[in-house]
């Protein structure tokens, strides 16, 4: 199998698991929702959860983008004189590149980690 074939394939499955977690997502949303008690007692818990999400998440920002910051000082000071292979892209443009691929994978781990949170603590209730 290429390469490209490969790929394809992946981006195709991964495509239809989205669907099929937005159709389950449908799903359960439409589910009643309970007696007014339930309500209340879920209204609490996802303010909670979303206060600690804010906490949280909030902190790992911070420190993640000091480790971007470390990690794109690293790339920019790395030695150049030893290297046994052309580089391609300067030093500068591999610090900017990784630092920023870097933070878009945090973001990514918190909009996942927020939208398990939203998902299980409403669908809980039902």
């Amino acid at each position: 199998m290429s390469v490209t074939k490969f790929l394809l394939m992946v981006l195709y499955l991964s495509v239809l698991a989205l669907i099929y977690s937005l159709y389950i997502l449908i799903w359960i949303m439409k589910a009643d929702a309970g007696t007014y008690e339930m309500q209340r007692i879920a209204n609490s818990i996802t303010e909670g959860s979303e206060g600690f999400f804010r906490a949280q998440y909030g902190t790992i920002f911070k420190l993640s983008f000091i480790f971007a910051l470390v990690i794109m000082a690293l790339y920019y000071t790395k030695d150049e004189s030893n290297q046994q292979m052309e580089q391609i892209i300067s030093n500068k443009a591999m610090a900017l590149l990784t630092g920023i691929s870097f933070m878009f994978g945090a973001a990514c781990s918190a909009f996942s980690g927020y939208a398990g949170m939203w998902v299980s603590v409403r669908a809980n209730i039902r």
